[in-house]
């Protein structure tokens, strides 16, 4: 699977959907690592983690299948 492994409040783009910006560094790994990489970004930017946690659980389901 495709990974972002930059995920950060930069390269997200807020529309009507949610699109990644910046793949400079894109690598391959399990499907878990954005998500994963998402909930730290969202705590480093002053979320709760439960909140961190709903989010990603919320995203990782349609960005599980993107790919």
């Amino acid at each position: 699977m495709l990974l972002h492994t930059d995920v950060n409040p930069a390269n997200v783009r807020i529309g009507s959907s949610a699109v990644l910006v910046d793949w400079a560094a894109v690598g391959r790994g399990a499907p878990f690592v954005n998500p994963c990489d998402f909930v730290i970004c969202l705590i480093a930017s002053g979320h709760l983690p439960g909140e961190a946690d709903y989010y990603a659980r919320t995203a990782s389901t349609a960005w599980l299948h993107i790919f």
